[in-house]
Formats: C-alpha cells, sequence, structure tokens
C-alpha cells in the first residue's frame, strides 16, 4: 500500500470515529489549546525581560511543542 493511501485510510478512520463519538472531539481541541496558552503565558514575561536573549517569535514553538504532544498523545 502507498504511502498516500495510507494516509487517506487514517484520515477517513479518523472522520469517521469523529461522526461516530462527536464529544470526543472537544477533549482533544481545548487540551492542547489550554497547554498553549499555560506554555504561552510562562515564557511570556520571559520575551522582554532585561539581559535575557531576544527569543523573538516563541508562538511558533509553543505551537509546534503542543501539535507534538497533541498527535502523540492519541
Amino acid at each position: 500500500m502507498q504511502f498516500i493511501d495510507q494516509v487517506f485510510v487514517l484520515a477517513r478512520r479518523g472522520v469517521r470515529d469523529l461522526v461516530r463519538v462527536p464529544a470526543a472531539f472537544l477533549p482533544s481541541m481545548l487540551v492542547p489549546l489550554f497547554f498553549y496558552l499555560i506554555y504561552s503565558a510562562g515564557i511570556g514575561p520571559l520575551a522582554g525581560r532585561v539581559g535575557v536573549p531576544e527569543l523573538g517569535n516563541y508562538h511558533g514553538v509553543v505551537l509546534a511543542t503542543i501539535l507534538f504532544l497533541a498527535t502523540t498523545n492519541g
């Protein structure tokens, strides 16, 4: 089976599970959003401190971390 075929099979299975159990969708969206807000709030004050190297756009790093945690926690 080709890689693209496997992706479509897994995507179809995910959508079918979402239709069967719609209440399972809400926690899978709220938990990563909660952690994104917590991590952003923790790193945000460091971005403006004197003596701390420039963090730049730290939201991309936090978002990537949250997406990784959300996909590996399934």
